[in-house]
């Protein structure tokens, strides 16, 4: 949890090559973690292989701010 989100844009957490950032979740359904952890997986899965950004799903728009 952050005080601030979205993270502001200099912030450390951004630039640091051992962070994933994931959304921020509150009310979930039943098959959420199920989906949510083939995403993760598919996601490692794309960056262990060296896959380009544009292949990853649900990237964050850092200029969006989400």
């Amino acid at each position: 949890m952050f005080w601030e989100e979205p993270l502001p844009d200099d912030h450390d957490l951004w630039s640091l090559p051992n962070v994933v950032m994931t959304p921020h979740v509150s009310p979930v359904t039943r098959g959420f973690w199920r989906r949510e952890t083939d995403l993760i997986l598919r996601n490692l899965d794309r960056h262990l292989t060296g896959a380009p950004l544009d292949q990853w799903e649900n990237v964050v728009d850092k200029q969006a701010g989400y």
